[in-house]
């Protein structure tokens, strides 16, 4: 590729961190890699209104056309054009932005021009063009006093009017640090990858351990003051030494005056920085919410611990107190003293804590950065399950197949399964692949003594005890898991297995809560009492020690710190949804056509859809008395749960389906007149509930079936499990079948439910 790294020049000119990361990026560009790269510097003044919009406009201008790709990281930079502009951000303008003061200030003035610019930024005007047109057609106009002050209201209102307009054109984001990345500079749902950049200083080496040391630009946001009062305070004979220059010198020379223990060095060269890193204590940083602060880096390669303050941004995500420096109490000049004194008097600590600094840092390189930058990917998810998962068919799988397809606009999501068939790899939507693991005979072997004291079917269990008799599921997962931030352990069953083997976070999605769902199944016998206590202390651990845990409903979350004493990290509540793309509603007459032109118009058909488990096996039950009663009502009973209704009888007017595909699911749900869920016990939410609503089919339900949900009265007819019925042939006197459709709309569809789990799961990936 051909790329322009496109940034300010300021006048006056100075060298600082970000002139330092460009050479960086532009010389490993052409030095390291077949791709030819620009720098492309811009003079820039920022001292007034004027200026700093003929800056902006200056970039805007900028026609990069004949290059492949753009990199920017300042303001105004990412004004430039390009179709294929990555901003890797250092920072905005931060005295219009986070410095700036909080307060909102009215922007008061009775120039007409001025207010059709106010109204131009309300609607969010497009025409950019325009937009510095009219601009810069205020220079002729007598304003107000203080419109045109910088920093100001306006300019402010400007700036972030032009950076959003830039943005929502940028074609991808990453960021020098995770306190960028959590700032509020981007458009509202991006990903922002974390990208952290090497110093350009190289040959980093540790020779002794001599003095404290501290460099960076004098001024006032970087503390140099509290260094030295802090230091003034101890009893040492270890000098303090300070690199730099700026405009705080003489006021800091003047507070070190009477202290000949305290230098002052000025400015020094790249090779006399490395030798004073070299020889060093311990550095001390404690820049004000630094964006970044390269200084830590460069110390943690030279083998030195760092001492700094809790509130100084990027430098803290290094930093650990007490294994890799310490932390002081913001501006507690007595908390720093302490922790300087204390490395001081334990040369041994500073070294210990050293070394764990350099391990710290130690992927912190060129190499890394640069491909990172260059193929802006996403961050990758492995979910682990214990069936397929596609087409999906059953409620379980609908929720990973649905939930994990909108994950997918921001995340490469990988899903291994196992199976008894052949293993098999394939794209299942847009970036969610499928990898199925098969089986084989021994696993088989373990699982089928299992289910003969359990005496239900047990291929999620097994997994919990006999994961590493699974042929090649460790070596694919390895292989998938290597360049993935999470691992999920969708139901509790694989979570021992990613204990032992996941190098990522692990999240636990659980579905239902599997102890009491499994009790309730269970052969009650030793054996089968065994395996539930292994399965309770599974899930136990699962809850308690996984990065976060992911929950169905806040019923379920509560039942487990009930039953295991504790609470998970973190949670999320992601409850089960729907796809409206392919549950379509039918209206009352558009339903009554499609069963006159299917010959069901005479029949009354009423719908019951559940899975393979205890809870929707028991409902069938009661769906047989209902149909002794009833026998003008067809029941169809769609899903697993047939499976288990083989060889049993059952009433004339009950007819299974067994499993369905989505197109015929959609059908059923097209042609029948009641939805039934007749659940007495269960856990989580149920799918049904949501598959029915959408599909506008009246629904009755018991309190448990519809948990969780709080579904509004009159939406839907809640009834005790005796008096089902008396309301099945009169359904539509009971419920709204358009007020059911727009509260799934509003709260289930699974693109809502997604969005909000794709930005905890950012979130989590932040959390170090």
């Amino acid at each position: 590729m051909k790329i322009a790294i496109v940034a300010p020049s300021p006048i006056p000119f100075t060298i600082g961190g970000a002139e330092k990361l460009w050479a960086g990026i532009f010389n490993y560009i052409n030095e390291n890699t077949k791709n030819q790269c620009e720098l492309i510097k811009v003079p820039t003044k920022e001292n007034s209104f004027w200026e700093v919009l003929e800056s902006y406009k200056r970039f805007y201008k900028l026609d990069l056309s004949h290059f492949d790709m753009v990199i920017s990281g300042k303001y105004p930079a990412w004004m430039a054009r390009h179709k294929n502009h990555h901003i890797y951000m250092l920072h905005t303008l931060r005295g219009l932005y986070d410095t700036y003061p909080f307060k909102e200030e009215e922007i008061k003035s009775s120039n007409k021009k001025v207010k059709e610019i106010l109204n131009f930024m309300q609607k969010g005007g497009e025409d950019l063009e325009l937009f510095f047109d009219m601009l810069f057609s205020l220079k002729n106009e007598n304003l107000e006093e203080n419109l045109l002050s910088f920093p100001g209201a306006f300019i402010k209102k400007i700036v972030h009017f032009l950076d959003k307009s830039a943005m929502k054109n940028i074609k991808s984001f990453s960021a020098i640090s995770k306190t960028v990345a959590n700032r509020d500079y981007y458009p509202k749902g991006v990903k922002v990858l974390v990208n952290y950049p090497p110093s350009s200083l190289k040959e980093f080496k540790n020779i002794s351990y001599d003095y404290f040391f501290t460099t960076s630009r004098l001024d006032s946001p970087k503390r140099i003051m509290d260094i030295i009062k802090a230091y003034k305070k101890i009893d040492t004979s270890i000098p303090l030494k300070i690199a730099g220059e700026g405009p705080m010198k003489e006021a800091l020379i003047k507070e070190a005056k009477g202290d000949e223990r305290i230098e002052f060095l000025g400015f020094v060269s790249d090779e006399e920085l490395i030798d004073l890193y070299a020889k060093a204590l311990a550095v001390v940083f404690i820049p004000f919410k630094e964006d970044y602060g390269l200084v830590t880096i460069e110390a943690m390669k030279s083998q030195k611990c760092v001492i700094t303050y809790e509130d100084s941004g990027g430098v803290v995500e290094f930093v650990e107190n007490g294994v890799s420096g310490f932390v002081a109490r913001a501006n507690d000049i007595e908390d720093l003293s302490l922790k300087m004194s204390y490395l001081a008097k334990n040369k041994d600590l500073a070294k210990e804590l050293g070394k764990n600094a350099k391990e710290r840092v130690k992927d912190i390189k060129w190499s890394v950065c640069i491909s990172r930058l260059l193929n802006p990917k996403r961050e990758k998810i492995v979910v682990l399950s214990t069936y397929p998962i596609y087409p999906p068919r059953g409620g379980g799988q609908n929720r990973i197949f649905y939930l994990y397809k909108e994950i997918a606009k921001d995340f490469d999501v990988e899903i291994i399964s196992i199976t008894e068939n052949e293993s098999s790899f394939k794209e299942i939507a847009p970036n969610l692949f499928e990898k199925r693991i098969k089986k084989g005979d021994e696993f088989l072997k373990y699982e089928g003594k299992m289910s003969e004291f359990t005496k239900v079917p047990v291929s999620d269990v097994a997994v919990m005890e006999y994961f590493d008799k699974i042929p090649s599921l460790k070596e694919e997962f390895l292989k998938s898991s290597k360049d993935a931030s999470l691992a999920i352990s969708s139901h509790p069953y694989f979570y021992p297995f990613l204990k032992k083997y996941a190098k990522s976070k692990i999240v636990y999605e659980s579905h239902n809560f599997e102890y009491l769902l499994k009790k309730d199944m269970f052969d009650e016998n030793k054996k089968s009492q065994k395996l539930l206590e292994k399965l309770f202390e599974v899930e136990k651990e699962a809850f308690r020690d996984s990065s976060a845990a992911v929950f169905c409903s806040k019923e379920d979350e509560e039942l487990m710190q009930k039953y295991f004493k504790s609470k998970p990290k973190r949670s999320f509540l992601a409850p089960n949804g729907v796809d409206l793309n392919s549950v379509f509603f039918t209206s009352k007459k558009e339903r009554e056509k499609l069963k006159r032109k299917l010959n069901l118009e005479d029949q009354k058909i009423a719908l019951f859809i559940g899975s393979w488990h205890k809870p929707n096996i028991d409902a069938v039950y009661e769906i047989f008395k209902m149909a002794d009663k009833l026998k003008n009502v067809k029941f169809m009973i769609v899903g697993s749960v047939g499976f288990y209704f083989k060889g049993i009888e059952k009433p004339k007017n009950v007819g299974f389906t067994n499993l369905v595909s989505d197109k015929e699911k959609a059908l059923i749900l097209s042609v029948c007149d009641v939805a039934l869920n007749p659940m007495l016990s269960g856990s989580g939410t149920n799918l049904k509930m949501l598959d029915y609503m959408a599909a506008g089919i009246g629904v009755i339900s018991t309190e448990v079936g519809a948990r969780g949900l709080d579904i509004p009265k009159g939406v839907v007819k809640i009834a005790k499990i005796g008096e089902f019925a008396d309301y099945i042939e009169d359904i539509n006197k009971y419920t709204d079948i358009y007020k059911a459709r727009e509260f799934v709309e509003k709260n289930y569809s699974w693109e809502i439910i997604a969005k909000r789990l794709r930005g905890f799961y950012l979130e989590l990936l932040k959390v170090s």
